[in-house]
């Protein structure tokens, strides 16, 4: 099978996994969940992962859908506001950025700030580690066509020099996440946390 077909097919697969998750995404609740939701802890929750207090109408649709009413609007903000104080800080913003989630700006003007320090480090951490992800495979397929007893010596050469070039890359790249670390360090963020993978 050739690397194109092979490409092609994990191609296929990954539009096929992503359509499933819209699909799947489409329901923000089912009906048992609505007609058991602690909407305080529901907004909490929302809070803690960078939604909006604007998610709540989402849930109200997916309800009402359902045949669900009593969406109970202030315990769903003072959850809400309750998952922004733990959500809004520096190690929270961290680990968002990490994950390689997008902020929303959710978080008050008080705490904005602190917060898109700690989430800009991890994203960056989070985008540096991609990118050496990548550098790794394409290395591997450059070893791979000089490995090859077949491959012409003008690929082999070709190879030969990209190789080196993702070489240079990727010692370029782990240098930017050393950087990346120490301005963790700096920020006060344990060791543990710098992994952003």
């Amino acid at each position: 099978m050739t690397t194109d077909k092979i490409s092609l097919r994990a191609r296929s697969g990954v539009h096929l996994l992503f359509a499933a998750g819209l699909l799947a995404g489409c329901s923000v609740m089912s009906k048992s969940e609505c007609q058991q939701a602690d909407w305080r802890e529901l907004g909490r929750q929302d809070a803690s992962e960078g939604r909006a207090p604007s998610y709540l109408a989402d849930r109200a649709a997916a309800c009402a859908k359902a045949g669900v009413q009593g969406v109970d609007t202030p315990a769903y903000m003072a959850g809400h506001a309750q998952g922004l104080l733990a959500f809004c800080t520096v190690e929270a913003g961290f680990d968002f950025g990490c994950r390689g989630r997008t902020y929303r700006r959710t978080c008050p003007a008080e705490s904005r700030a602190v917060f898109q320090g700690g989430y800009r480090l991890g994203k960056d951490l989070h985008d540096l580690n991609q990118r050496l992800e990548r550098i790794d495979r394409d290395q591997a397929a450059q070893r791979g066509v000089l490995a090859d007893a077949k491959t012409q010596q003008a690929d082999r050469d070709a190879a030969a020099r990209q190789l080196r070039q993702l070489d240079s890359d990727e010692a370029s790249v782990r240098h930017s996440i050393w950087l990346a670390e120490q301005d963790a360090r700096d920020l006060g963020l344990s060791p543990a946390r710098w992994w952003c993978r």
